[in-house]
Order: C-alpha cells, then structure tokens, then sequence
C-alpha cells in the first residue's frame, strides 16, 4: 500500500478492522494483545506496493494476521526468560523450557491438515477462520442453520487437531496452547 495516499489506506482499514478485531480476539488472550494485533497487521500490510496486494483483500488481511500471531508465539517460547535480581542467592536455577506443541506446526503442515477435511468442514472452517464470517453470513451463504455452522466448525477444529498432532515428532508434548491456536 506504500505511495497511496493516507485516503485508501484509512478505507481499507475501516473497511476490514471490525472483522480482523474478531479474527484477533479470536486468537489473542485479551483486548489489548488483539488491538495489537491489527495494527500490526496493517503495519504490515501498508508496507506492500499497491501494485501486489492480492484480489481478495480481505483473505491476505487475515492470512497475514494467523502468520503474525504465529511468529508472536514462536518468539515468546524461544525468548529469554527474565528473573529480577532482588538478592543473588535467591535466584532460582532455570526450569528447562518445554515447548508447546503448537510451536512445532508449521504453516504448510496447517494447509496440508486443512486439504485432509471434508468439504462442508473445511469450506466452514476457512469461511469463519481465515475469512472471519460470522455464523450468520455461513448459514445464509451454505443455506445451513447456524447450529450446523457450530457443529462443523467443531467437527473441523477437532479433525485439524487429531491430523497435526499425528505430525508432531514426540505425541507426548504439551498441548498448552494447542488447542487455542486451532
């Protein structure tokens, strides 16, 4: 977006902030770390020229939000851990790190889990994860009730679940944080 005027960039935020604040609270712990989340989205975002952002903006928004919280995480398991020096013979020796699971997954393992599922689970899936459809709009666009968007989104969380951990090198690893990244 870099060399547009401030004019088409404040509409393409205003245009797909509300549904990339629910993508984010989806995948954040709070308010403030979702808030954080798009403008770091669009901080990103407003760094490609014109020239090569995608057809559907909305999907490339979304899609560079999961990458963006993806490397957040990544970066927070694998940075120091910080211990305030109150008194030197307190200081507690380090806890070996375990990683969670989900740190293990990489982008290409998530599309390959996705392309596994269903039809209707997966058409569900990217319709209300990576297009950040309400379950209204899916109802209304598969002609389904929004119980059965529920139970399918559901159905494919789970199954996205059970095919990434068979891909997981040891099964006995943690799945703090799994399931919320899913």
């Amino acid at each position: 977006m870099s060399g547009e005027n401030s004019t088409n960039a404040s509409a393409i935020f205003l245009e797909h902030r509300d549904v990339l604040k629910g993508v984010a609270m989806r995948l954040c712990a709070n308010a403030a770390d979702a808030n954080d989340l798009v403008q770091d989205t669009f901080e990103r975002a407003l760094r490609v020229p014109s020239s090569e952002l995608p057809d559907n903006l909305r999907a490339w928004l979304i899609t560079v939000m999961h990458n963006l919280f993806f490397d957040q995480l990544r970066h927070q398991t694998r940075g120091p851990r910080l211990v305030p020096m109150e008194d030197e013979t307190d200081i507690p020796e380090p806890e070996p790190e375990v990683e969670p699971a989900w740190a293990a997954i990489s982008p290409a393992q998530l599309e390959a889990a996705l392309a596994q599922l269903d039809d209707r689970y997966r058409e569900v899936y990217e319709m209300h994860c990576l297009s950040g459809a309400s379950y209204d709009e899916i109802a209304r666009s598969l002609n389904i009730t929004k119980t059965t968007v529920g139970t399918r989104l559901a159905r494919a969380r789970e199954k996205i679940r059970e095919l990434l951990r068979a891909q997981l090198p040891d099964s006995t690893h943690s799945n703090q944080g799994y399931d919320h990244a899913v």
